[in-house]
């Protein structure tokens, strides 16, 4: 997950970058318990899915 997060970093938009965000609360839910932010994960999904859309444009 953190080889993901760090991908994700580099090559999307730093910090701001929802999958980025997404895999970060993961991380910190599976070491730690606490519960993650429930809209991050919804957030992603729409974010990959408009880099699909992206790609298929090109």
């Amino acid at each position: 997950m953190l080889k993901a997060a760090r991908w994700w970093y580099i090559h999307g938009t730093g910090e701001s970058d929802p999958v980025y965000c997404w895999a970060i609360e993961w991380v910190r839910h599976l070491t730690t318990g606490e519960a993650t932010a429930s809209g991050l994960f919804g957030e992603c999904r729409q974010y990959l899915r408009s880099l699909e859309c992206e790609d298929t444009d090109q």
